[in-house]
């Protein structure tokens, strides 16, 4: 799937694409979902929020969750059959992709990726302070009153801090975040899934606001 110019869900595009091959230190992953978030929406119509423009044709995205059906050479081949999540550089809405996984215990496209990352966002639900953060997808950060959040006893954690994770402190929470998920603490809320061939009608519906908690696209094979 390729962004083919600047512009409106229509210039989401599915392609071809050859299958990868894992090199050294990589392994294949067969994709089953992508995610997505309504800052590729942005990107798709040439508005940047932050993240640099990309140039059109480009594949929008960042990450996948699948299953590990390939390794290169210096990989265990236990790895094999192993459920992952992991980012992809250069865009994820790809049958074949590249791109090592993170393996996501308890849990395609293909992709070849490289470890690392995790979410830039996440809520966990336990006894304790309540945490908070703005959002600023859509325009700019949400400002609360000094002294209100603590009022409420909400931990209101500024989006900077965020924008601040250094790889290996993505690294650790994406982890704490996969075990929390596994030990069934941590549900994150999907409130659609489309096909990957409509991955226009998803963007579609991101325009129009009509999304509720995560948006997926689901890769059949």
């Amino acid at each position: 799937m390729r962004v083919t110019a600047f512009g409106g869900p229509e210039v989401l595009v599915a392609g071809e694409a050859p299958d990868p091959v894992a090199g050294p230190g990589q392994v294949v992953v067969e994709v089953g979902f992508v995610p997505v978030v309504f800052v590729e929406t942005q990107l798709r119509q040439g508005r940047s929020p932050g993240p640099p423009l990309p140039t059109p044709p480009y594949v929008p995205g960042g990450g996948v969750a699948g299953t590990v059906v390939a390794v290169g050479e210096g990989v265990d081949p236990e790895r094999i059959g192993a459920r992952v999540v992991t980012r992809v550089l250069g865009g994820r809405l790809r049958a074949a992709r590249h791109g090592p996984g993170r393996r996501a215990g308890p849990g395609a496209g293909r992709s070849r990726a490289r470890r690392g990352g995790g979410p830039a966002q996440r809520r966990r639900h336990r006894a304790g302070p309540l945490r908070g953060g703005p959002g600023a997808a859509g325009g700019p950060p949400t400002e609360a009153a000094p002294g209100e959040a603590e009022r409420r006893g909400v931990e209101f954690l500024g989006l900077e801090q965020l924008q601040g994770f250094d790889e290996e402190t993505s690294r650790r929470w994406a982890g704490r975040a996969l075990a929390e998920a596994a030990a069934g603490r941590l549900r994150p809320v999907v409130g659609q899934v489309f096909p990957l061939e409509r991955a226009a009608d998803a963007h579609a519906a991101m325009d129009d606001r009509d999304t509720v908690g995560r948006t997926l696209l689901s890769v059949s094979h």
